[in-house]
């Protein structure tokens, strides 16, 4: 490309300015665009014959307008429609069968009746096992129990400990 110079004082200029040789403000040759680009930067420049601007802002301006592109995915029904994937049936319901709730003295009056056999044919389902009715109460209790809530993570940000446990510094 063929470059003018614009710049007050500069319209005429004739030699060479770094690399590129001018006459009468114009380039004798073609300029690369690099160096057009940094001759753009100390000078008014204009592109001969075009109206390609040559400054920074110009270059920024242009990376800007990068075209959007779109896609479009297909959805999970097209998908198996298609064939493309299998769907497994769903799981049936099984029946849940939930233990009978007892309390400590429920135990106590099943032990008196039935004795320690009582006991673990309630217990042995559950996992629970020891080798004398006190203990064996005390297991079913504990496999009856509801299980224990875990302790919910901190939120982000949150200090490890409050100030009440914090040692001072």
């Amino acid at each position: 490309m063929k470059i003018r110079l614009i710049d007050d004082g500069y319209t005429q200029f004739t030699g060479l300015f770094g690399t590129v040789e001018f006459k009468d403000g114009v380039s004798v040759g073609e300029v690369a665009a690099r160096d057009a680009r940094q001759l753009a930067a100390v000078l008014g420049v204009a592109v001969v014959g075009g109206d390609t601007d040559l400054s920074a802002s110009a270059e920024f301006q242009a990376a800007k307008d990068v075209p959007a592109s779109t896609t479009n995915l297909p959805t999970l029904a097209e998908l198996i429609e298609r064939g493309e994937i299998e769907v497994e049936a769903a799981p049936t319901k099984q029946e849940v069968t939930v233990p009978p709730v007892y309390t400590r003295e429920d135990l106590e009056k099943i032990a008196d009746k039935g004795g320690i056999a009582a006991l673990r044919a309630i217990g042995d389902p559950l996992g629970a096992r020891a080798n004398s009715i006190a203990n064996l109460i005390v297991a079913i209790m504990k496999a009856l129990a509801p299980p224990e809530p875990e302790a919910a993570p901190l939120e982000e940000g949150q200090p490890d400990s409050t100030k009440a446990d914090a040692t001072p510094e």
